[in-house]
């Protein structure tokens, strides 16, 4: 059985059940609704990716995390209120059933509590990162590919591990990076990734970066190669980027997204592969990219006749 078990008789309330003791659980509290949504949750991830060294320490975590959210409740009126308040209590009085709601509220749950069972075991120390720590090193970097800066979809998701895996690197949250799966860096350009340790540690604030930057790597990483040889191609989405870009002449990077939403097939205007692109059409000296933020503006620059 579950280590958790809902009373829908018990008006939004479940038993609490001491997740340690998988064979005739023991009522421990009553918990409220939300508090059952998150814990099955996580309990679920850990059960699939974790050895179970953690439920020793899973109740203890839990009230940890329970007396923070009590005590930053009493700061609710306050110029600036606690996180566990914002983050969380705040969620679960208003517009607490819908699903994005649900979601950053489980966001900020699955990061906290993963903190207060920190270390876990996977159960196979060989393999990829387990689905909690993907979720952790996602938010974490605030959906934002290491490699260039764009925002990350969840299905676009891969983690990079810092210091190779087959060096040595190990499957842990600080040797973690979120990239795209068409970013990741492979061979020598992992190599030259790991040597820039000043890039690693923390990405840039996503969405609306100051501006356009990359890492410069020694060894070009698979995407750039892989969207220069898609600019042969007068049908593919670089080739569409670029011929629009040499037709208007200029445009602002706002613009420029919902354009390639709009007009040239690119599927949202946080897909990677805008930026991807872009980037291929800056190196190859396609494009000059001048000013910061939304209103940046991409000249096109024209060979020379």
């Amino acid at each position: 059985s579950h280590p958790m078990d809902h009373d829908s008789n018990s008006s939004g309330h479940t038993e609490s059940i001491d997740p340690t003791q998988t064979q005739n659980p023991t009522p421990k509290r009553k918990l409220k609704g939300h508090e059952a949504i998150h814990l099955v949750l996580l309990v679920d991830s850990l059960l699939d990716d974790y050895t179970r060294s953690w439920q020793d320490h899973f109740a203890a975590a839990f009230d940890k995390f329970m007396n923070s959210v009590g005590k930053d409740k009493a700061t609710r009126y306050a110029p600036n209120p606690g996180p566990f308040w914002t983050n969380y209590d705040a969620r679960t009085r208003t517009d607490s059933d819908r699903a994005e709601t649900i979601r950053l509220r489980h966001g900020f749950f699955s990061e906290k509590m993963l903190a207060f069972l920190y270390p876990l075991q996977l159960k196979d120390p060989i393999r990829l990162y387990g689905e909690l720590e993907r979720e952790m090193i996602y938010f974490r970097d605030k959906k934002c590919c290491a490699v260039c800066s764009g925002e990350i979809l969840w299905t676009e998701l891969e983690i990079h591990h810092v210091k190779q895996h087959v060096d040595g690197g190990p499957t842990t949250l600080e040797n973690g990076l979120a990239v795209h799966r068409h970013c990741h860096p492979k061979g020598a350009a992992a190599i030259a990734f790991q040597a820039r340790p000043t890039e690693l540690t923390r990405r840039p604030e996503p969405h609306q970066p100051d501006e356009l930057t990359y890492p410069e790597l020694d060894d070009e990483p698979e995407y750039i190669r892989t969207y220069r040889e898609a600019l042969s191609n007068p049908d593919s989405l670089p080739s569409k980027m670029k011929k629009h870009i040499e037709e208007v002449g200029a445009l602002t990077w706002r613009d420029l997204k919902r354009v390639c939403v709009e007009r040239l097939g690119y599927k949202s205007e946080t897909s990677g592969s805008i930026g991807a692109s872009l980037r291929v059409l800056q190196l190859d000296g396609h494009v000059e990219i001048t000013g910061r933020g939304e209103d940046r503006t991409i000249l096109s620059i024209q060979p020379t006749k």
